[in-house]
C-alpha cells in the first residue's frame, strides 16, 4: 500500500479512490494505512464501481483480480477534464492486462501506471495511446520499480508515432486547378496572408517534424462566427469534435472561449485604414482663403473699402469745385480701380489733384505688400509637404475621403457587433452608402487608394505587398495609416481538453524563445515600403481640382455679365419703347433718320457746335433725344474712336472684375508650376 501513496503523492495527489473486492475488515486495516500518511481515501466496493463519479485531482487505485475492473478502465478511458486522473492498476498478469487496456480509447496524457506482482520488484509500467481514432499506437513501457523504496522516471511522450491528427484550415481565396492542400503547401511569399493562415501552417509543418505526426486538412472558409448558438467555420469543427486543433490561427473572443480551447498566442494582426494624405482637407477655395485669417481679410477689405469711398468723396467735391475735367467718378469706375490695384493690373487715370493721387498710391502700395505675403503663402502652401491632419476616426469621418474594408468575414462580424459609436457612424457615412457596401478585395482597395482620396481598412501585410508592387515612390511617401482598432494577438486553436493542446504550446513556445517565429513572420510579411522622397526628380503639376476654382470662379463671372447684359438690354428697348410709344416710331428707323439729319446738317454748317445741332435736329423733327447720344455720335464722327465708361454698362464692369481675378489666379497657378 505504501507504493500506492507514494506513486499518487509523486503525481502531486493527496487522496484517492480504492476500487476493492475484498472482506470489509481488509478495507479497514488499508484505510487506516493510507490515512496513518496523511493522504485521504476513499472505499468503494465491487458493487458500487458504476455509481461513483471521477472527479479531477484525484487518484484511483484498482485491482485486477476483482471480477468489474474493466468498467472502471472503460468509464475511465471516457473521462474528460482539464486535468488528469492518475490511474494505478495492480495485476498478476500483466500481458492480459494490457491486452484489455489496449481496446479502450486512452490519449495521449492518460496517467495510468500498471504495478507486475509477480516479482520481487514490483515492476512499473506506464500505458498511453497517441491517437486512438487518429491511427496512432498503443504504447506500454516501464517506467520504474519499487522495492521498500520508489524508483520512477516519466520520459517524455514527443514521439506521437506518425498519428493522423485532423485539423481545420481556413481558406478564403478561389482554388483553380489545385487542392487546399497544395495551396497551403505551395503558397509562395508573395500572396496575401490575412490573419497569418499561410504562415502557421508552416509552423504546424515545424511541429509535425518535432512529434512525429501527420495531419489530415479540412477546408473552411469562415474562423467561427456564432449562428442561432452555434458556430461555423473552424470554430464550429472543434466545437463539434470534428478535428483536433486548428491549421490556422484565430481572433481571441469570450463567445469562442466557451467552446474551444486558445492554446497559445503567436502574431499580432495589424488592420489599418490607408490612404494618400490629401493636400487639402477642407473646401476647393480653402487654398485661397487659408493664407490669410478671418480678421485680417476684415481688414483688408476695410481698408479697401475706406480708401475707395475716400477717393470717391474726393472726386464728387472736385466735380463739383470743377477742380478736374474727367468725367467718370462713379462708383463703379472705383470699384474697378481697386480690383485692378489688388491683382496688380492697373487702370487708366489722369488724376490732377494730389489728394487722389495719394489715396491711389497707398492703394496700390498697400495691395502689393498684402499680394506678395499672399502669392508666397500659397506657393508654399501648394510645394511643401503637407502635415497630416487625419491622426484618428474622427478626423478621418469628418473629411471629404471616401472609405472601403477588405472584404473579410471578420470585418463584417466587428461592424455587426460593435458598440462603439464612432464607429457606427463611420460605418453608415462612409461604408453603407444607399444600396452598395464598400467591401472590397485587397487588390482592387489599394488600386483606389493609389487613386487617391480614398481611405481602405486591410490588413497592412497586404497592403504592403501591393503597395511595393504598384505605388510609386512619392505615392508611397503618401500613404498614411489609421487605426479603427489596436492591433490583435491570433492564437492557436484546440479542441476543448484536447490531450494535443499541450504538444502545441510547448512546440511554439520552444519556436517563439529560439526567435524561429520572427523568423518565419519577416519571411512572410511584407514591410512597409520605405519613403525614397526626391524632391527635385520629377515634375509635380498642379492638378485640375487646384485649379478649378479659378476657371470656376472666371466662368461663373462671364456668366453673371451675360445675364446683366440681357437685363440691360430688356430695360433699354422697354424704355425706348414707352418713351416713343405715342408716335409709333420704330426705333432703328429714328435713329437713321437722326443720322441722316445729322450729316445733311453737318455738310450745310461747318463747325457747328454740337449744342446748337441739337436744337435744330430736335426742331425739325420734333423729337427729343438724349444729349449722351448727339456727344457720342459726335466723337465717333470727329475721331473715329469709341471711349469705354464703365458707369454705362453694368455688364462690361462685371466681366472686367472677373477677368482680373480670374487671370490673376491663373497667372499665380503658372508661377507655382514654374516654380516646381
Amino acid at each position: 500500500m505504501q507504493s500506492d501513496s507514494k506513486i499518487l503523492r509523486n503525481n502531486g495527489i493527496n487522496e484517492g479512490i480504492i476500487f476493492h473486492c475484498h472482506s470489509a475488515s481488509q478495507m479497514i486495516l488499508l484505510q487506516k494505512a493510507f490515512n496513518g500518511g496523511n493522504f485521504k481515501i476513499s472505499v468503494v466496493g465491487d458493487y458500487d464501481f458504476d455509481k461513483y463519479r471521477f472527479v479531477a485531482k484525484t487518484g484511483i487505485v484498482l485491482d485486477t483480480s476483482c471480477a468489474r475492473w474493466k468498467n472502471v478502465v472503460d468509464r475511465h478511458s471516457k473521462f474528460e477534464s482539464g486535468h488528469r486522473v492518475t490511474m494505478i492498476i495492480k495485476t498478476l498478469d500483466l500481458n492480459s492486462t494490457i491486452r484489455v487496456i489496449s481496446q479502450n480509447n486512452l490519449k495521449i496524457n492518460s496517467d495510468l501506471i500498471l504495478i507486475d506482482l509477480n516479482e520481487n520488484k514490483n515492476y512499473l509500467y506506464e500505458a498511453y495511446n497517441t491517437g486512438y481514432y487518429s491511427e496512432g499506437a498503443f504504447v506500454v513501457r516501464n517506467v520504474g520499480f519499487w522495492n521498500s523504496t520508489l524508483h520512477i522516471h516519466k520520459p517524455s511522450r514527443f514521439d506521437l508515432q506518425g498519428a493522423k491528427l485532423r485539423c481545420v484550415s481556413v481558406i478564403t481565396e478561389k482554388l483553380i486547378n489545385e487542392t487546399s492542400r497544395r495551396f497551403l503547401e505551395e503558397s509562395r511569399h508573395d500572396k496575401p496572408d490575412t490573419l497569418h493562415k499561410l504562415k502557421f501552417f508552416t509552423v504546424i509543418g515545424y511541429l509535425q517534424q518535432m512529434y512525429n505526426f501527420s495531419v489530415i486538412v479540412q477546408r473552411t472558409n469562415s474562423w467561427g462566427y456564432s449562428r442561432n448558438g452555434s458556430f461555423d467555420g473552424l470554430v464550429g469543427s472543434l466545437q463539434r469534435g470534428e478535428a483536433e486543433f486548428g491549421c490556422s490561427p484565430v481572433l481571441f473572443k469570450i463567445n469562442r472561449a466557451e467552446v474551444i480551447n486558445y492554446v497559445v498566442p503567436t502574431w499580432q494582426t495589424k488592420h489599418s485604414f490607408l490612404f494618400r494624405q490629401p493636400k487639402f482637407q477642407t473646401e476647393y477655395f480653402s487654398v485661397y482663403s487659408r493664407p490669410l485669417d478671418g480678421v485680417v481679410w476684415c481688414c483688408s477689405l476695410a481698408v479697401l473699402l475706406s480708401a475707395g469711398l475716400s477717393l470717391y468723396f474726393i472726386r464728387k467735391i472736385q466735380a463739383t469745385n470743377s477742380f478736374d475735367s474727367e468725367k467718370d467718378s462713379s462708383l463703379s469706375y472705383l470699384w474697378l480701380l481697386i480690383c485692378s490695384a489688388v491683382c496688380q493690373q492697373g487702370m487708366p487715370v489722369n488724376r490732377k489733384s494730389n489728394s487722389a493721387k495719394m489715396i491711389i498710391f497707398v492703394i496700390f502700395m498697400f495691395a502689393t505688400m498684402v499680394y506678395q505675403f499672399y502669392n508666397a503663402n500659397v506657393l508654399s502652401s501648394l510645394l511643401n509637404d503637407q502635415f497630416s491632419n487625419i491622426r484618428n476616426l474622427n478626423e478621418l469621418l469628418d473629411s471629404d475621403l471616401h472609405a472601403g474594408v477588405e472584404d473579410m468575414l471578420f470585418n463584417r462580424d466587428y461592424f455587426r457587433s460593435t458598440t462603439d459609436p464612432v464607429t457606427l457612424s463611420f460605418y453608415k457615412k462612409k461604408l453603407a452608402t444607399g444600396k452598395t457596401y464598400n467591401f472590397f478585395d485587397a487588390e482592387y482597395g489599394m488600386a483606389l487608394v493609389k487613386r487617391g482620396r480614398f481611405a481602405f481598412h486591410v490588413d497592412t501585410s497586404s497592403a504592403y505587398r501591393v503597395m511595393r508592387r504598384t505605388f510609386t515612390d512619392q505615392e508611397i511617401c503618401e500613404v498614411k495609416e489609421v487605426q479603427l482598432f489596436p492591433p490583435q494577438y491570433v492564437g492557436a486553436v484546440a479542441v476543448k481538453g484536447s490531450p494535443y493542446r499541450e504538444y502545441i504550446a510547448e512546440g511554439v513556445t520552444r519556436m517563439l524563445e529560439s526567435g524561429l517565429m520572427n523568423r518565419i513572420k519577416s519571411v512572410w510579411d511584407s514591410r512597409k515600403p520605405p519613403c525614397a522622397k526626391q524632391r527635385y526628380s520629377s515634375i509635380v503639376a498642379v492638378n485640375i481640382r487646384e485649379f478649378s476654382m479659378p476657371l470656376l470662379f472666371l466662368i461663373c463671372g462671364c456668366i453673371i455679365s451675360f445675364i446683366i447684359l440681357l437685363y440691360e438690354i430688356y430695360i433699354s428697348r422697354k424704355n425706348r419703347r414707352v418713351a416713343y410709344e405715342h408716335r409709333n416710331i420704330v426705333l432703328p428707323k429714328l435713329l437713321y433718320r437722326a443720322l441722316k439729319t445729322y450729316d445733311e446738317m453737318r455738310a450745310e454748317v461747318d463747325n457747328a457746335n454740337v449744342r446748337s445741332m441739337h436744337k435744330m435736329v430736335t426742331n425739325l423733327d420734333a423729337i427729343v433725344l438724349p444729349k449722351q447720344l448727339y456727344r457720342g455720335l459726335g466723337e465717333v464722327r470727329r475721331t473715329g474712336k469709341w471711349e469705354y465708361h464703365p458707369s454705362r454698362s453694368v455688364s462690361q464692369m462685371s466681366t472686367l472684375t472677373f477677368l482680373f481675378f480670374g487671370l490673376k489666379f491663373a497667372a499665380l497657378y503658372g508661377t507655382v508650376q514654374r516654380s516646381r
